[in-house]
């Protein structure tokens, strides 16, 4: 019923992306390249897209991967960007299932040290960190640029235009 009544909102897309620069101010680190979940593209901003064009769609499904499928068969998405999606979330889960099974921890970002940095894109299978980095950066690129279609007024993404570049501080 919740999710009825928010699809009628005419400022859900709004409302949801305040809520998500509310989250980056509140558990980012402070480096949109290493904020692997918060971080400009990053898994929550395509969980967010999602059950956003969830609620517009009326389509109601737990899983994020068969979210993305009936959302494109429901028309709600187009085929090309629902493979894109799914390749683009589906890689940056994996670089958190890595983090998460060498640290043993909960991993919302990219490791600080370069030394770190090679090992998670040797672990991820990549033959260099530039390789993995390209992966990651063309991943979170595809899921901002979908997010800004789907979730921003035409102005507000001229104006984010110039944003869709990650920064990389320190890498």
């Amino acid at each position: 019923a919740a999710w009825n009544r928010a699809a009628e909102e005419a400022d859900l897309e709004q409302n949801i992306d305040n809520m998500l620069e509310r989250i980056r101010k509140e558990r980012g680190t402070g480096s949109d390249f290493l904020d692997l979940k918060t971080g400009t593209g990053g898994i929550i901003e395509a969980e967010f897209l999602i059950q956003t064009r969830q609620m517009r769609a009326r389509v109601w499904q737990t899983n994020w991967t068969e979210a993305v499928t009936a959302l494109g068969q429901a028309g709600s998405l187009p085929e090309p960007e629902v493979r894109e999606l799914k390749q683009a979330y589906q890689f940056l889960r994996r670089c958190e299932s890595v983090l998460r099974r060498y640290e043993n921890t909960s991993a919302s970002a990219l490791p600080v040290e370069s030394a770190q940095q090679v090992l998670l894109s040797r672990r991820l299978g990549a033959a260099t960190w530039e390789a993995f980095r390209e992966e990651y950066d063309a991943a979170r690129s595809t899921i901002h640029r979908i997010y800004l279609r789907s979730m921003k007024p035409p102005t507000a993404r001229i104006n984010a235009a110039d944003g869709v570049a990650l920064e990389s501080k320190g890498s």
